[in-house]
């Protein structure tokens, strides 16, 4: 990134992601105040995190200091979901005792992630079922020939092997 288009940036904060103010008044993680880190910033500075407060987003917006919040970063979110399924797929080869087209799994919502992830498991012979708040998605997942229902739904969940939740929020099964 340039700051105005030339040049770049002299100093770049690198905000913990998810980017919190903890109930102490720190950035989680850290020793830092919200007020002791603007007082550090200027026009030439550079802060990224993730889920950045508005609070802190406008005291250091104050100073100056650019702002990018990766959440709002599609491309970004597209591979962190893509890395969270393949690594969740790395830990169903090396640690399930089964062979991939012998699995029948669960992946309760169809976002980024759950995406990605069934996306692999198709791929490798897996039956997968797919659980997903959204009766649209269902349609078209079963269109598609590819087992769903609606989150909430009287499921069997025994007959699964595995059930991965991909879903940031609490659901009832």
């Amino acid at each position: 990134l340039s700051h105005h288009g030339e040049g770049r940036f002299a100093r770049a904060v690198l905000l913990p992601i998810p980017t919190v103010i903890n109930e102490e008044g720190y950035i989680r993680g850290s020793s830092v105040t919200p007020e002791s880190l603007a007082s550090m910033c200027a026009e030439d500075t550079l802060a990224v995190g993730y889920g950045i407060p508005e609070s802190l987003r406008e005291l250091l917006s104050s100073r100056g200091a650019k702002i990018y919040d990766l959440s709002l970063d599609e491309e970004f979110l597209l591979g962190n979901a893509r890395l969270t399924a393949l690594g969740t797929l790395g830990y169903i080869l090396t640690e399930y005792p089964a062979s991939p087209d012998g699995l029948y799994i669960g992946i309760v919502g169809y976002g980024r992630i759950g995406k990605a992830l069934l996306n692999y498991l198709l791929f490798l012979g897996v039956k997968a079922r797919v659980y997903t708040t959204r009766r649209e998605v269902m349609l078209s997942l079963c269109e598609m020939g590819i087992e769903s229902r609606l989150v909430g739904e009287a499921s069997e969940l025994s007959e699964l092997d595995l059930l991965i939740n991909t879903i940031p929020v609490c659901t009832r099964m």
